[in-house]
């Protein structure tokens, strides 16, 4: 076991050889100097943890400085172009949203009782409301979503239905003949949740980056101050080319030890290397640790209207999204995008109650987050939509649902053509239906985009810009397929 030798050059040139291989170049006057100036017994330590914040503990090949960095230049201040913000609420593992959203009357309601058996919901458990532009009239909602219900009421809400991840339009038939373009690894959760992010399902995460991140991009190409969020660590969606997501916790966005750590950090960032995973990696500390730290500032001085309980997950993220739109003009910002995701959802045993607390730990934090944007008289500015890795199968696996494909969404906000469910709900649910594949696993009529690309645009993504933003768009019908912003807002 390595133990410091009480000589200094000895001590550093050992733990330089086993954490680095030998290769600490720049770096080491900040380790000499860590080690030097600590308190007496933990000198060995601070010596480790500045090789830890080093680019050679971190890449491969030489880490080399050319130079110093030039100071990065503070962003302008925003114009008054105003404020819009979107939040994705993600429900992770495979929501069973057609216990969300149930069809509540005519042969529709009498097909889900017949395919879903033992986990179809009873009426005293369901919250009726009514729709135009369906086969029926009359929808239900799971019953712990009281407020969502009092929203979609209220105009502020509504439904989109029968949606999911495609590449292009697919049919039954399609599928089976397997010729057609689909996305890979269907109803797998890793390979859905990059779809989901990304939508562009064909393409590595890595070459497309998240929609969110490339809605951020196209926002900051016509020159508005936009930042990315996301409440749950680091999200694909969240991430773009110039778009860079900033990870928030739920009760602390500062990076731990701050002060103790700056010195050693601006060594590491002052320098410009010639290897390029060092040159990234030191890019990378100093714009997340100055951001961090100057938004950990904002927050601390940003006070809310209203109290959220945080006794739940959900509270805890909406909780930190309410504080980052209050704090909208501190941070001159133009266009916001927020990432919130809540797990839990892969209900294959216990759906009954999964969806019971989840829904309503959903609910809740909704009521608690839309109460506090009324007070900041930002709601109408405010659109949140959820999503998730898939839909589950419509027939019961005797205690729970496995992973299907199409599903059923909704989306919130103060601008919106509320109180409606929209796109064409299945005509059947029945077994061996048009749309099925098995055990209730529905092909969607309609992909990620058709909520997206109209959110996109209500938040000033151009037409011009669809082809970056949405690779798959050119794939679908525009009347047919996506929504226009003019029927999901009024403005």
């Amino acid at each position: 076991m390595l133990k410091d030798s009480g000589n200094i050059d000895d001590t550093l040139n050992r733990l330089n050889l086993l954490l680095t291989g030998g290769r600490l170049t720049s770096a080491l006057d900040s380790v000499r100097n860590a080690y030097k100036y600590a308190a007496a017994g933990d000198k060995f330590k601070a010596a480790q943890r500045a090789i830890l914040l080093s680019p050679e503990f971190h890449t491969v090949g030489s880490s080399i400085s050319v130079g110093t960095r030039s100071t990065i230049p503070t962003s302008a201040t925003a114009r008054s172009s105003g404020y819009k913000a979107t939040v994705m609420l993600y429900m992770t593992g495979g929501a069973d949203t057609f216990n969300m959203l149930v069809p509540f009357e005519g042969n529709l309601w009498s097909e889900y009782q017949t395919v879903r058996q033992n986990i179809a919901l009873a009426p005293h458990e369901l919250l009726e409301i009514s729709t135009g532009g369906q086969q029926i009239g009359k929808f239900a909602l799971h019953h712990k979503l009281p407020n969502i219900r009092q929203l979609y009421k209220d105009g502020h809400a509504a439904f989109l239905s029968n949606i999911g991840a495609l590449v292009a339009p697919l049919t039954a038939a399609g599928y089976k003949s397997k010729t057609a373009n689909k996305c890979p690894g269907l109803f797998s959760h890793a390979d859905q949740q990059e779809s989901a992010a990304t939508l562009n399902c064909q393409t590595s995460s890595r070459m497309s980056k998240g929609t969110g991140g490339r809605i951020g991009d196209a926002l900051t190409s016509k020159g508005l101050s936009t930042q990315s969020f996301s409440t749950d660590g680091i999200s694909v969606w969240s991430e773009g080319v110039t778009t860079h997501q900033e990870v928030v916790g739920s009760s602390n966005v500062r990076l731990a030890s701050y002060s103790q750590n700056n010195p050693l950090l601006n060594n590491v960032t002052q320098h410009r290397y010639q290897n390029v995973y060092s040159e990234e990696y030191a890019r990378s500390v100093l714009r997340h640790v100055e951001s961090s730290e100057t938004l950990a500032k904002v927050l601390d001085a940003t006070t809310l209207t209203t109290t959220f309980s945080r006794t739940t997950f959900p509270s805890k993220q909406f909780f930190q999204v309410a504080r980052l739109i209050a704090a909208r003009q501190m941070r001159n910002a133009e266009r916001d995008l927020f990432f919130v995701r809540i797990r839990g959802f892969d209900s294959h045993s216990k759906v009954a109650e999964t969806l019971e607390e989840r829904f309503k730990d959903i609910d809740d934090a909704l009521q608690e987050f839309v109460t506090e944007l009324k007070a900041q008289n930002i709601f109408q500015s405010v659109v949140i939509a959820s999503a998730s890795d898939f839909g589950r199968t419509l027939s019961s696996n005797g205690e729970g649902t496995d992973h299907a494909w199409a599903g059923n969404q909704f989306v919130i906000g103060g601008n919106l053509n509320g109180g409606c469910v929209y796109n064409e709900f299945p005509p059947s649910l029945l077994a061996g239906n048009d749309q099925d594949v098995g055990r209730g696993r529905l092909i969607p009529k309609y992909p990620w985009e058709n909520m997206l690309v109209p959110i996109a645009e209500w938040m000033g993504v151009e037409e011009t810009q669809h082809s970056t933003v949405f690779p798959n768009l050119g794939n679908f019908e525009r009347s047919k397929h996506i929504l226009s912003k003019s029927t999901l807002f009024t403005a």
